[in-house]
């Protein structure tokens, strides 16, 4: 009997010792990295529920992505693989045991310690951007319209925290610094929210989802009133601030329930759900809303707040973006007599429009990236009648042109 117990002891360890062999050789073999790829396949051959389907640095993620050589499978067999998000939530934990923050940074994603996902941007010229910016500007000067550019920051506005943090160079705030002066440089009036939020002690970090590249719905209500502060200042309109007080708003928070589509590719495992809040104002509103067949009806600001967005019986990976929880849509508000005012912006204005609405007469606006080849800006500018155009970028956008095939590379096509 001693005997034989001696005999298993000894396979147990040889046992033992052989799995911890493999082991070895499996993560300094190229067999971690094949097992990583697969799986960085899948996550990334998840269905994008964002319409703008790009991770906030001016790249469509799903378009830009080289497949893993995983033999003759496609994305058609990877969305078929029978517990796929199950696989992606496998990776996720296992780069979080390991402490991997940069497995995607191909895909400009980079987790941060807290589990904030960010991104990198390289150095860009900016020639094309400001030229086209500063040519709409005397177009709309010529014909009598003010014009005003907005800064839209990102998750910091620090490159070299970033630096600190991933090792990584980082050129988006240089980026957006040099913008700005140009624009400054020729007079044009801009609005920039990284020095807002910095004179009013704000955490930038804080005005953002971690798992998705656009900010919250609180940061939009506070943009909102920073724009129409600015409007007051700069072309002597007459807004209450108050419309923009969170005070006066009804919160609806949801802890813990969605997952952006950045975290989609990352996993939930890794990242965990976002929080969200759900606000609306406290006193009366009535607007006139588009409807179909060029119809429109009147309703309250309620009409703004998609309800079908804030679902949480669907998996968090099938869900859609619930960034996208408030319609962007062309308004009369009835209660304000005066105010005409195009936006030029991107999808940052979603949570935007409908809270600047409230001390506007008429808000409108436009994506560039949406609007087709044959779109011409200036027209619409004129037919519109609008006494204000503000662009409201993110300042991620700079360099998009670069590349045609960019989604948004036409965002300053003006």
């Amino acid at each position: 009997m001693a005997e034989m117990r001696a005999k298993l002891n000894f396979k147990h360890i040889l046992a033992v010792f052989f799995a911890g062999v493999m082991i070895f050789v499996f993560i300094t073999s190229d067999s971690l990295g094949l097992m990583l790829g697969l799986l960085r396949s899948l996550s990334f051959n998840t269905k994008s529920t964002d319409p703008a389907a790009a991770d906030g640095t001016g790249t469509d993620v799903t378009a830009s992505v080289e497949p893993v050589d995983i033999g003759n499978a496609d994305s058609k067999l990877l969305d078929d693989i029978a517990g796929k998000n199950e696989l992606v939530d496998f990776a996720g934990d296992f780069q979080k045991t390991l402490g991997i923050k940069d497995y995607y940074a191909a895909d400009g994603i980079y987790i941060t310690d807290s589990g904030v996902i960010e991104a990198a941007y390289p150095e860009t010229s900016l020639e094309y951007e400001l030229s086209h910016t500063l040519e709409l500007g005397d177009f709309l000067k010529a014909n009598g319209i003010n014009f005003m550019y907005v800064n839209q920051p990102t998750k910091y506005i620090d490159d070299s925290e970033f630096e600190r943090e991933f090792g990584v160079k980082t050129f988006c705030n240089r980026n957006a610094d040099n913008f700005i002066k140009g624009l400054r440089d020729a007079g044009v009036p801009v609005l920039d929210l990284r020095e807002s939020l910095v004179s009013q002690g704000m955490n930038v970090k804080d005005m953002f989802y971690r798992t998705d590249h656009h900010w919250t719905v609180p940061t939009g209500l506070w943009a909102a009133g920073e724009i129409a502060n600015a409007l007051n200042e700069n072309f002597g309109y007459d807004i209450d601030p108050e419309y923009y007080n969170p005070d006066n708003f009804v919160k609806e928070e949801y802890p813990e329930v969605w997952l952006g589509e950045q975290g989609k590719k990352v996993s939930l495992s890794y990242v965990g759900l976002d929080d969200y809040t759900c606000m609306y104002p406290e006193y009366e509103t009535s607007y006139t809303f588009p409807g179909d067949w060029d119809d429109y009806f009147e309703g309250d600001f309620s009409y703004f707040v998609q309800r079908s967005v804030m679902n949480t019986e669907v998996d968090v990976y099938e869900a859609y973006s619930w960034h996208y929880g408030y319609a962007r849509c062309d308004v009369t508000n009835n209660l304000v007599e005066s105010g005409n005012v195009l936006l030029i912006c991107d999808s940052y204005e979603q949570t935007v429009e409908p809270f600047l609405s409230l001390g506007l007469n008429k808000t409108a606006s436009v994506i560039m990236r949406d609007m087709g080849e044959d779109f011409d800006i200036r027209q619409y500018i004129l037919d519109g009648g609008y006494d204000t155009v503000v662009i409201t970028y993110a300042q991620t956008w700079f360099g998009a042109h670069d590349d045609p095939e960019n989604i948004n590379s036409v965002m300053f096509d003006f």
